[in-house]
């Protein structure tokens, strides 16, 4: 079974959104992605009745500037949907009030990098 999102694609839709954040006037930008796939099965009379599985993904991206912060989010990962989303966060930003507790977030973060796990025979099933 293949991930939801490749590890590239992931890493791309992340740079273009601090990218575009950043060139649409923020000086914080933070983004995130959640991608994951689930299954479900309905019983009705003691049988197994309908059966599903769906996929979602979603990228969120935070902006600040000075003492004005905003975020968007968005489900389409593509590079306008991503641009679109990064262009909503700064007019929001540009828009809020300043917030006199506002504390920026911390700085780059180093991860190590962990394979896909799945079993292999429980996922071709």
């Amino acid at each position: 079974m293949k991930p939801v999102m490749e590890a590239e694609e992931v890493k791309a839709a992340l740079e273009r959104a601090l990218s575009a954040a950043r060139s649409a006037g923020a000086e914080v930008a933070r983004a995130s992605i959640s991608a994951g796939r689930r299954g479900y099965l309905r019983f009705a009379a003691n049988t197994g009745t309908t059966s599903g599985e769906d996929e979602h993904r979603s990228l969120e991206i935070s902006v600040s500037k000075g003492q004005r912060a905003a975020t968007a989010s968005t489900e389409d990962t593509s590079r306008a949907g991503v641009e679109k989303a990064a262009a909503s966060a700064v007019e929001k930003m540009r828009q809020s009030p300043e917030n006199p507790e506002y504390v920026p977030p911390a700085g780059p973060q180093h991860f190590t990098a962990r394979p896909w796990a799945a079993d292999e025979a429980t996922a071709e099933m």
